[in-house]
């Protein structure tokens, strides 16, 4: 079955009821991943546009069948968390100025295909450190033979690229047939290797890195860790920054620092930061007063009534499905934290569901760890 241009209006409309609440709709990637679930599941129907939009589908149930059919191409692409890698040649540029050598190591965990690497590579070749001369280098690790051999290769589909800005794609990619390269010669030079923090075989991979790396990225490593897998990737990971290198997890992946870290905050995106002295101060400051959110841009009238209905609609959602279904309310809580990122804000009430989700899910001493996180984060006595 074919679809013409003309069915272009019903997909759209299928798409941003199913995903326009979650926050999902807005990047031109994105859309293009969710009107393609959705064809897809028309198509496993048999039905056409027109018949399907009569069978009145705006379903939650089949809003979450849509779901699954984008979920892979969501997951697993460049940017994924693009609100954290925005913040990288900031946070760089006043790195630099203590930095005792002209040198920056990176740490990828959780490489795949080499989406995160190439995204943290890209990044960095926009650093004022690049710019200057600095040496960088990106060392990145999957438990992945084939994942690890792809990166290396550096093959992208044009669907791959979407999730680039125009000009990223033009200059970090050159034409090969129907796919396109990655220009490894335009950006600090990335090294893959195999290496499984979770697998004893493996782990002396990880801990090689032990107090060299200036920057770790370690994102989505325990969506699917049980709770002494998680804590003790959390251990493993404090031992790998030198003396005030970054550390960046994903939004859901929290955990309380000990006393070699402090956990900050900017424009909504969380990341740690080796240093003993800081964090003595941090928790002097938190013993005295609460802290208080930072004073930001108020949005429009428009803006902040549609981000206050999906907000509340998310929360009310998760809230709903915490005993019935911890897993969906996992979901929302964490959409509802990246959508109040995007607007560089942080969502509390996220993470308290998250948190609660998490428990529900059988984890609670991650939620524990979540939960004294934000708490110490917040300046408030755990």
């Amino acid at each position: 079955m074919d679809f013409d241009e003309t069915d272009e209006s019903l997909l759209d409309k299928f798409a941003r009821a199913y995903f326009g609440p979650r926050g999902r709709y807005g990047h031109p990637g994105a859309r293009a991943v969710l009107l393609e679930a959705v064809q897809k599941r028309i198509k496993s129907l048999g039905l056409s546009v027109e018949e399907y939009s009569r069978r009145a589908p705006l379903t939650d149930a089949e809003a979450r069948l849509v779901w699954n059919g984008a979920r892979a191409a969501l997951d697993e692409r460049f940017y994924k968390y693009p609100r954290a890698l925005e913040t990288l040649p900031e946070l760089l540029r006043e790195w630099s100025v203590f930095a005792k050598e002209e040198k920056i190591k990176v740490l990828v965990l959780g490489a795949g295909r080499g989406y995160e690497a190439l995204s943290v590579a890209m990044e960095l070749a926009r650093s004022e450190a690049w710019a200057r001369g600095w040496k960088i280098s990106v060392e990145a690790l999957d438990f992945s033979p084939a994942s690890v051999k792809e990166a290396r290769e550096g093959i992208y589909s044009a669907a791959d690229l979407r999730w680039l800005a125009p000009e990223a794609a033009r200059r970090f990619f050159t034409p090969r047939g129907g796919d396109f390269r990655f220009k490894f010669n335009l950006a600090p030079p990335t090294r893959y290797a195999v290496g499984d923090i979770f697998d004893e075989a493996l782990k002396a991979s990880v801990e090689a890195f032990q107090g060299e790396i200036d920057l770790l990225w370690a994102r989505d490593l325990t969506l699917f860790a049980d709770d002494e897998r998680s804590l003790a990737l959390f251990s493993l990971i404090e031992n790998l920054p030198r003396e005030r290198g970054l550390v960046f997890l994903a939004p859901t992946e929290l955990f309380a620092p000990s006393g070699k870290f402090s956990l900050e905050e900017r424009r909504g995106v969380f990341y740690y930061r080796r240093g003993e002295e800081r964090l003595r101060r941090a928790r002097a400051d938190a013993e005295k007063k609460p802290k208080k959110l930072r004073d930001l841009s108020p949005l429009s009238e428009e803006e902040s009534a549609l981000f206050g209905a999906r907000s509340l609609s998310l929360q009310r959602e998760a809230a709903l499905a915490l005993e019935s279904d911890p897993q969906k309310a996992w979901e929302l809580a964490r959409e509802l934290i990246l959508q109040t990122q995007e607007r560089d804000r942080v969502s509390l009430e996220g993470y308290d569901l998250l948190a609660r989700a998490e428990s529900a899910r059988g984890r609670p001493r991650f939620a524990a760890a979540l939960g004294e996180a934000i708490r110490l984060w917040q300046g408030e006595k755990a």
